[in-house]
């Protein structure tokens, strides 16, 4: 049992290490092999089974709430994180939210956006992820006080309306990820487009997402919604292509209208594969999730849950305000 544990510790490390060679490279020999796989549990619960692949994480609760899906809809203000061509009707929408995830994570996210004018939108936004605090240790297991590690991202986005059913959009990305007192910064650009079809009853929506200082394949994320013809739903179906074909890349997502200021979500995210334990409960409600946005005047309040199966569930919290 004693070599099987430490061949996990060592697998597990490995895959910390690959996410994060340079960062590794810089860490304080300080930090124990227990601390190392600690972190690699924290960034499996939410980057799935290939940490390298899977790199949006973010806070807001529409996000979690259609299954990390719904990149073709102007529904939150945050959905630039997803997509930066996502246009807006107000003049100013500022919207905060935050996320408690499996492992004591809390991911928080703060957006605005300003349009000016009615073929621009400018957009700011920051994504916090808090992963909390560690013992440190020395080499010969003695305390050395405590540590904490995390990830933040800032975002700077430009939309241009095309017309009423053309926009496109690029935004920078500038992300840091920190262990104790060494990080690893990195710039990340992203591109998009979004185009209304059948009397703006259907969207079609793509983005691209690349990594300029790293020899790293580009992600392309495609989305499409079409609203029914007789219910009050509109369905979303969402891809990320990270080199290769992989359903479990896909999600199925609806918005559902149960009163003009009250509205519900739903979502199915095919990830729910990666979350299996072999616990028949827990590995069926895997990737399964849900949410609800009041509206009052301007302002509105959101909230929504996501399950990874076996590995726990997130909630999130957001409010906003749109003028």
């Amino acid at each position: 049992m004693r070599k099987q544990s430490d061949q996990a510790e060592h697998k597990a490390t490995g895959k910390l290490c690959q996410r994060f060679p340079k960062l590794y490279q810089k860490s304080p020999g300080r930090i124990p092999i227990k601390i190392h796989v600690l972190l690699v549990l924290i960034f499996a619960a939410i980057l799935t089974a290939e940490p390298i692949k899977q790199v949006e994480n973010f806070g807001y609760a529409s996000y979690w709430g259609l299954g990390q899906g719904g990149s073709s809809l102007e529904y939150s203000p945050h959905t630039i994180w997803q997509n930066p061509a996502a246009g807006m009707h107000d003049t100013l929408q500022i919207s905060a939210d935050l996320s408690q995830m499996p492992a004591e994570i809390n991911i928080s996210t703060l957006s605005a956006r300003w349009r000016p004018n009615k073929k621009q939108v400018f957009s700011a936004s920051v994504n916090y992820e808090n992963y909390g605090s560690f013992p440190g240790r020395d080499a010969d297991g003695r305390e050395t006080g405590s540590f904490t590690a995390g990830q933040t991202q800032l975002l700077a986005a430009y939309t241009l309306i095309i017309s009423s059913r053309f926009q496109l959009g690029a935004a920078v990305i500038h992300q840091k990820n920190f262990i104790d007192a060494s990080s690893l910064t990195r710039w990340l650009t992203l591109y998009g487009a979004r185009l209304s079809l059948l009397n703006d009853k259907a969207t079609a929506s793509i983005a691209v997402r690349s990594f300029p200082q790293e020899d790293l394949a580009p992600i392309l994320q495609i989305g499409i919604s079409n609203k029914l013809e007789y219910l009050p739903v509109e369905l979303c179906l969402d891809y990320r292509h990270y080199g290769e074909w992989d359903y479990r890349n896909s999600s199925i997502s609806a918005l559902i209208s149960i009163r003009p200021e009250l509205t519900a979500m739903a979502g199915f995210n095919f990830q729910r594969f990666n979350f299996q334990t072999q616990v028949l409960a827990t590995d069926f409600i895997g990737g399964i999730s849900g949410g609800i946005h009041y509206a009052w005047r301007n302002y509105g309040i959101q909230t929504a849950f996501y399950t990874f199966g076996g590995m726990g569930l997130s909630s999130s919290l957001g409010f906003s305000w749109h003028y």
